[in-house]
């Protein structure tokens, strides 16, 4: 029982940063994060005529859709002032791809949240509840580490880093488009790279939190 339980332990410790960063992502994909984006006085104009009110309706309607139940005609039926298409078969079926991802990433963030709430009462009842409480607080200054290795890439070759990421999560060759194509102009590479410092940003106040906080509650308990 012992060894079972410092392995879960460990277990908790590596999951923790994937917890806190996914949570990261929850708050990049709100329209608040989009609204003070897009209205960054420094923020790239779209060249093609997007306007920043443009820009705020047609990808709030791209994020809902990630976060939602509809089918990819949710965006299929978008259509410029024109009356053409907002988005190309090639970019919807990305965000297809893209949906999928996204939704899988947050039902993994539900099954950890619960993972950790049985830990807990786990733990609790066989009185080794400190045990837990520094595996949370050791997951939270791992965060901490693995964020600055992210940091440095963000601002020295944020460009790779973006491109190792697509690489991992999307098939060769269905993620890149032409500055022409909608989801680039609402979505730039300065975009990405505003949400990654974000989302690295929360992950940081919590892995901070969880690693001061669990490391003092371990203290005061049995």
């Amino acid at each position: 029982m012992k060894k079972i339980f410092f392995v879960a332990c460990l277990l908790v410790t590596l999951i923790v940063p994937i917890f806190l960063m996914i949570t990261g992502v929850f708050a990049v994909m709100r329209p608040a994060f989009l609204e003070y984006e897009y209205r960054q006085a420094d923020f790239p104009q779209d060249e093609f005529g997007f306007t920043t009110d443009d820009r705020l309706t047609y990808a709030k309607v791209a994020v809902d859709y990630l976060l939602n139940s509809e089918d990819i005609s949710y965006l299929g039926n978008e259509t410029f002032a024109n009356g053409k298409p907002l988005y190309q078969a090639q970019e919807l079926s990305h965000m297809v791809d893209v949906k999928t991802v996204v939704q899988k990433t947050f039902l993994a963030w539900w099954m950890i949240f619960i993972g950790l709430i049985l830990m807990f009462f786990w733990a609790k009842s066989i009185h080794w509840l400190s045990y837990y409480l520094k595996a949370i607080s050791n997951g939270g200054w791992l965060t901490l580490a693995l964020l600055l290795v992210v940091v440095i890439f963000v601002f020295t070759s944020f460009y790779e880093l973006f491109t190792h990421f697509h690489q991992l999560f999307f098939s060769e060759g269905t993620w890149m488009f032409a500055y022409s194509d909608t989801l680039i102009r609402l979505f730039p590479l300065r975009f990405w790279q505003d949400g990654f410092i974000v989302t690295g940003a929360f992950a940081f106040l919590g892995g901070l939190l969880v690693g001061i906080g669990g490391w003092y509650l371990s203290k005061k308990v049995d």
